[in-house]
């Protein structure tokens, strides 16, 4: 007999919302130079200072969303450079070093108060796989392979984990940006932790063995393709899948784990940083 691929009910819940947006915040739109690559300045991480943002309101994020017909939102609360728009208890590196309300802000419980206020369902992104600060790249390794390093920066990843995914309630989806090394391949244990804290989000690119998993639809175009299929083999990974499994997914494939097709709200080839982040006169590029 034929075994039967559902959804889990959080996955149905996701496909029933059938949009959102994802917030992108990090230091480099304070800096006027829009070719800045954090890859190009490990060892130099940009000064917390730079966080300073006038008069910002957060519920008008959530606002525009809710206008779009968006029924959730994730905030990216630490991207690459490794500055977290969180005050973590983990290190100095955050919105508690910056001179944007004192250091006493915090940009992720806003974010995540006018989700509820407004009823958006809110999630957050935790990119894993890379970290300027703590001079980390793809695939979530140390550049040095030092072992001691790397555990202690598998020790701040879980602790940060555990601070976004205890101090704000439960989250709707949880999204990793490249994929989350396991274990056995020298990351920290996500998805243990993931399973105790927040067992009903969604996750995207997540670690495997996680029920409720997404995958990335194979490009950020916005675009599926026409067959693309909610059915997966669990080993189909975006570090050793095609573009090709990953867009089409497998109908012979043994558990569900559908595609969350993401694109840019800029022009990808003319806007910073593939036209996921704000930067000076580029309004030219924001697509229609």
């Amino acid at each position: 007999m034929t075994k039967l691929i559902l959804p889990t009910p959080s996955q149905a819940e996701w496909a029933e919302r059938e949009i959102g947006v994802i917030i992108h915040l990090d230091l480099p739109v304070f800096l006027n130079d829009v070719r800045y690559n954090f890859r190009e300045h490990y060892g130099d991480p940009l000064p917390a200072e730079l966080f300073n943002p006038d008069d910002m309101d957060v519920e008008s994020w959530v606002l525009a969303a809710r206008d779009l017909g968006a029924k959730y939102a994730v905030l990216v609360a630490k991207h690459c450079t490794g500055f977290c728009l969180w005050p973590t208890r983990a290190h100095g590196y955050s919105v508690a070093s910056s001179p944007w309300k004192d250091g006493q802000g915090d940009v992720v419980r806003e974010f995540v108060d006018a989700c509820r206020k407004y009823d958006i369902l809110p999630g957050l992104y935790y990119s894993v796989s890379c970290n300027q600060y703590m001079n980390v790249d793809k695939p979530g390794l140390v550049r040095d392979r030092d072992p001691e390093k790397q555990r202690a920066y598998n020790a701040m990843a879980l602790s940060q984990f555990t601070e976004l995914w205890t101090s704000y309630g439960e989250l709707f989806e949880i999204w990793f940006d490249g994929g989350c090394l396991p274990p056995e391949e020298g990351g920290p244990d996500v998805a243990a932790l993931l399973s105790r804290l927040q067992p009903n989000a969604v996750v995207f690119q997540g670690p495997r063995g996680l029920p409720s998993r997404l995958r990335w639809v194979g490009n950020e175009r916005g675009v599926a393709d026409e067959n693309c299929s909610s059915i997966m083999n669990e080993g189909a990974e975006l570090l050793d899948g095609t573009r090709e499994v990953l867009a089409k997914g497998d109908t012979l494939g043994d558990t569900w784990r559908p595609a969350e097709s993401d694109l840019p709200g800029r022009d990808a080839h003319r806007a910073r940083s593939g036209g996921w982040f704000w930067a000076p006169d580029q309004e030219d590029t924001v697509k229609s």
